[in-house]
């Protein structure tokens, strides 16, 4: 209903203010929508007075918390923006308990209701909602909790539809991998000669010892103890061999990232018994100074490994080729004060032009005669979508190029 009759006073103050904010509300180029959150703050004024502090845990005993507070937490308000982002026909239509848009990701909710429980003021998640016709859309979510003075249970959230941009980002990140197979297998070529001697020495050996033991079966009393020491060498030698054809499988297959803990003093490990020959061949003498504190981090162990194995190379490579008359690798792993794993590699090859800092990272961006410029930059493309950096550190006397990769250390709370 609407009336002419003009209120005075702060009636009139506060109806302008009623209308300046439906009017902001209505005119925003993006969906808003308001909530009605008294019965889940009544929720959780409960959990208080029950003596609860840690909201995490408690919804980890009762996960159905999050349901019941999704079905009492309603829209009471929207602007013309959010009825068309959620496909409503109506404001009716749109009026509903939250479980009718979160039902996907009520995980993501539970984020919500914990910082209201902490007393934050506002918060904000990426989540999958669902829209009033049954389809889905990828949305970013802002929420500001007591926004309007006159209904402190309320909240105001602004939706934004993310879709194009996670579409946008998932074909950038198989456009990364597919990168990232093609230099694998790119450096899986340059290290045949390695391969090779690395396959070929355990079958070697299981040649040998096959045909000892063969000669040992053809005597009349065939020394048991001795078949049976050389029954064990083909076992461990066979081990050894399938252990290379696996890593070289590894780094040679096009596979789906796959996100878990991983300790990366055994990854550096891993990487160097992968080019050990290379070492031997190269003369290279590597230390590793492996931190025995220090935490796992989350990430692909391929992907991590490449990096590794591709700054080994480099190194490799820019000592040999400057005829350097100590080549040393050193390998160090530490934890920071900030809670970052870092692995710092540094050698004492000739170390990078300054001229050529700047661009160190740039693809197609070359101080080797015959490289192409993307081992680096890729590198740096798989480090920062495991949430680090890799970076040049400064020089120091007696080394050469010195490198520092840092990844955030992986906490129990991380989804793995």
């Amino acid at each position: 209903m609407t009336t002419n009759a003009r209120p005075s006073g702060d009636g009139c103050a506060d109806a302008l203010e009623a209308q300046r904010f439906r009017e902001l509300f209505d005119a925003t180029p993006a969906a808003i929508v308001e909530l009605d959150c008294t019965e889940l703050h009544a929720m959780l004024d409960e959990l208080r007075k029950d003596g609860v502090v840690d909201i995490r845990s408690y919804i980890d005993a009762h996960p159905a918390f999050v349901l019941a507070a999704l079905e009492r937490t309603r829209v009471v308000a929207t602007n013309e923006h959010f009825l068309t982002l959620m496909r409503a026909p109506t404001f009716a239509d749109a009026c509903i308990p939250l479980i009718g848009y979160w039902s996907p990701s009520p995980h993501v909710y539970r984020q919500f209701i914990e910082a209201r429980f902490d007393g934050k003021p506002t918060h904000e998640a990426e989540t999958r909602m669902l829209r009033v016709d049954g389809t889905t859309i990828d949305c970013l979510v802002s929420s500001a909790y007591g926004a309007v003075a006159s209904r402190p249970y309320s909240t105001i959230s602004v939706l934004v539809d993310v879709g194009a941009r996670l579409v946008a980002e998932r074909e950038l990140a198989r456009v990364q991998a597919e990168l990232a197979h093609a230099a694998r297998v790119t450096v899986l070529g340059q290290l045949t000669t390695s391969i090779a001697h690395e396959v070929s020495q355990p079958l070697s050996t299981i040649a040998l010892t096959s045909e000892a033991m063969l000669r040992w079966l053809e005597l009349d009393e065939p020394d048991l103890d001795e078949l049976r020491a050389l029954a064990r060498s083909t076992a461990e030698q066979t081990a050894r061999a399938a252990d290379v054809v696996g890593r070289i499988r590894r780094m040679a297959r096009r596979a789906e990232p796959l996100m878990r803990p991983i300790a990366l003093n055994a990854l550096v490990q891993d990487g160097c018994r992968f080019l050990h020959h290379e070492f031997l061949r190269r003369d290279v003498q590597v230390e590793t100074r492996l931190d025995p504190t220090s935490p796992m981090v989350l990430g692909d162990a391929v992907q991590l490994q490449q990096v590794f194995i591709n700054l080994a190379l480099n190194a490799i490579q820019a000592m040999t080729s400057a005829l350097s008359a100590v080549r040393r690798l050193r390998v160090t792993t530490r934890l920071t004060a900030g809670g970052w794993v870092e692995l710092w590699m540094e050698d004492t090859g000739p170390g990078v032009p300054t001229c050529d800092e700047a661009r160190l990272f740039q693809r197609f961006h070359t101080t080797k005669p015959d490289g192409m410029g993307m081992g680096l930059p890729i590198s740096q493309t798989i480090v920062q979508a495991h949430g680090g950096m890799l970076r040049l550190a400064e020089r120091q006397e007696g080394w050469g190029c010195r490198f520092v990769m840092e990844v955030p250390a992986h906490t129990r709370g991380t989804p793995a």
